[in-house]
């Protein structure tokens, strides 16, 4: 039996950094544009911006594929859904799962931090490397694994986590 449950709502502070880096992508998408189309004089300044613009299309869209969607557990292990794909934790590679409030000394190795959720890889003395696919750091859970890089997870209800 699968049982599902929501990925806790998005936080304020990550609302205003999703809305704002999506702002800064467009604008910059826009401007670069604009530079093509009225200041394009070299072949190398028209290719720079194109690429340019490409890169942004791709960071934005990549981003958005990859954002927390939800969480689900049935005696095989747990899924956590992204937009684009699913990544499924088997229960026998799971060593403990525990609440995870952040430390305040993380930081991203790669991935965003803030776009969309708070995804990729992040560090910090506690824990050392870990996957992230969360949208609320005060609402986190880490997923210990056997030989793997530990995930912490955001869960709207943690009562998902009982009886791993």
């Amino acid at each position: 039996m699968i049982e599902y449950y929501s990925v806790s709502p998005w936080t304020n502070r990550l609302i205003v950094s999703t809305i704002l880096g999506i702002v800064i992508i467009i604008g910059a998408i826009v401007f670069l544009c604009y530079l093509y189309t009225n200041h394009s004089k070299s072949l190398f300044f028209a290719i720079s911006c194109i690429i340019s613009i490409c890169l942004l299309v791709i960071t934005l869209l990549v981003t958005l594929l990859l954002m927390p969607r939800g969480v689900s557990k049935n005696e095989k292990g747990i899924t956590v859904h992204l937009l684009a794909k699913n990544i499924h934790i088997p229960a026998d590679e799971i060593v403990s799962v525990e609440a995870y409030p952040m430390d305040e000394k993380t930081i991203r190795v790669f991935g965003s931090g803030g776009v969309f959720g708070y995804i990729g890889v992040f560090s910090n003395d506690k824990v050392g490397e870990f996957v992230c696919y969360a949208t609320d750091w005060s609402n986190s859970y880490i997923i210990r694994r056997r030989n793997k890089r530990p995930i912490v997870i955001t869960i709207g209800n943690p009562r998902i986590l009982k009886n791993i």
